[in-house]
């Protein structure tokens, strides 16, 4: 008399990707116990029928109605039955590094040099699909552990990720002179396109990485390449500067008279008013706070100075005092005044002297004849200003 399968299930090689039950024969009365993470799947003549997932089930027509009606067993379902049973496991991800096999031909689409390039990484599959696998892989035979498994498709992704990443590194994303940034780019296009080659295993890609891009050492082409390009980003990075100052020049030019320079702690409100007031009485003003919008400080500000008629110098008590730094803003911006002989109109504030001893470069600002502020006769104070103003009476050093 046959002996049926009474308990089928697999929970001892947790290695194996894909493992077949040995008994063929089964009956209604089987019990199929499914460990979590897989998944059981009934296959005959070339097809694959039902797939359970875990859990345990007795195997009649309500559990597996595919094989049930394929065998015709609808009347009585409880007549033995013959077919393979494999089980899959859908937890363990499966590690597979790649390198392309032969070097990948990037066109510079500059210059149309043609450069030797290889590539290296990491990618880890899962299986998502058990049935459309099975279908696949049509010579599995018993047991297909991880070495096995990999042997299967590490041929197909090694075919595949070369011509991906040919048409990945020619799109506007990569940057042959700065291949870390690009990598992330040409990693997310090379992972788009080989989802659809192994979705048609029934396994999903968990993690693709790009590991490196590389040019080899002795690549003379390259190197001629990357001297070009470089100089080629030099020339332009020098029409970009002098387009720059000529804009900033022009800019300086139409909109700025005169030039406010101040100490920030205990000169900018009063700064700020003066330059406000100006402003409405019909002056053009360069004021840090709102005239420098971005740009390079130092440089900005210098040739603020330099396109300014008037420099307005706000001087709060002991103002002077840190101009002993060399690098000091208020002594650079008062010492490049006095270079480039600009009328100065100092406007003392409350407590503040000249001190006995100035820089040698500034010491001559000193000899300006300055306005006193006070607020409570503001506007007689901004009248001062505009008289010293060079449209109007230059303001002379005195001897």
């Amino acid at each position: 008399m046959t002996q049926f399968a009474s308990i089928v299930q697999h929970n001892n090689d947790t290695s194996a990707f894909i493992w077949k039950h040995p008994t063929e024969e089964f009956s209604s009365s089987t019990l199929l116990i499914v460990q979590e993470n897989q998944e059981a799947v009934f296959f005959m003549n070339g097809q694959v029928f039902d797939a359970l997932g875990p859990g345990a089930y007795t195997l009649e027509k309500q559990n597996i109605p595919l094989l049930t009606k394929w065998l015709n067993r609808a009347g009585d379902d409880t007549a033995p039955f013959n077919c393979e049973l494999y089980f899959i496991n859908k937890a363990d991800l499966l590690p597979l590094k790649w390198g392309t096999p032969s070097r990948i031909q990037y066109k510079d689409p500059v210059n149309g040099f043609l450069i030797s390039l290889g590539a290296f990484g990491e990618l880890r599959l899962r299986i998502d699909d058990s049935q459309r696998l099975l279908l696949q892989l049509v010579d599995v035979k018993n047991y297909l552990d991880e070495q096995n498994f990999k042997r299967h498709f590490h041929g197909l992704l090694c075919s595949q990720v070369k011509p991906h990443l040919v048409q990945a590194i020619h799109t506007n994303s990569f940057n042959l002179f700065n291949i870390d940034e690009s990598i992330p780019y040409v990693t997310e296009i090379t992972k788009e396109l080989l989802i659809s080659d192994f979705s048609a295993y029934g396994m999903v890609i968990e993690q693709f990485a790009i590991m490196n891009i590389n040019v080899p050492d002795d690549d003379k082409t390259y190197e001629k390449l990357k001297e070009l390009h470089f100089r080629q980003c030099a020339d332009i990075a020098e029409v970009k500067h002098r387009q720059q100052v000529d804009a900033i020049r022009a800019e300086m030019e139409s909109k700025h008279s005169i030039f406010i320079s101040y100490r920030r702690d205990g000169g900018d409100t009063t700064a700020k008013l003066i330059c406000e007031t100006l402003k409405n009485r019909g002056y053009t003003v360069f004021f840090d706070y709102d005239s420098l919008k971005g740009g390079v400080f130092d440089s900005r500000l210098i040739g603020a100075i330099d396109e300014c008629t008037d420099v307005v110098l706000v001087l709060p008590k002991n103002a002077l005092l840190r101009c002993k730094n060399e690098d000091d803003w208020v002594r650079q911006e008062i010492r490049h005044a006095l270079e480039t002989k600009k009328n100065i109109i100092p406007v003392m504030l409350d407590g503040f002297s000249f001190p006995k001893k100035l820089p040698p470069d500034i010491q001559d600002v000193s000899r300006y004849n300055g306005v006193r502020f006070r607020m409570d006769f503001f506007e007689a104070v901004i009248d001062k200003i505009i008289e010293k103003l060079s449209n109007n009476k230059k303001n002379t050093p005195i001897d």
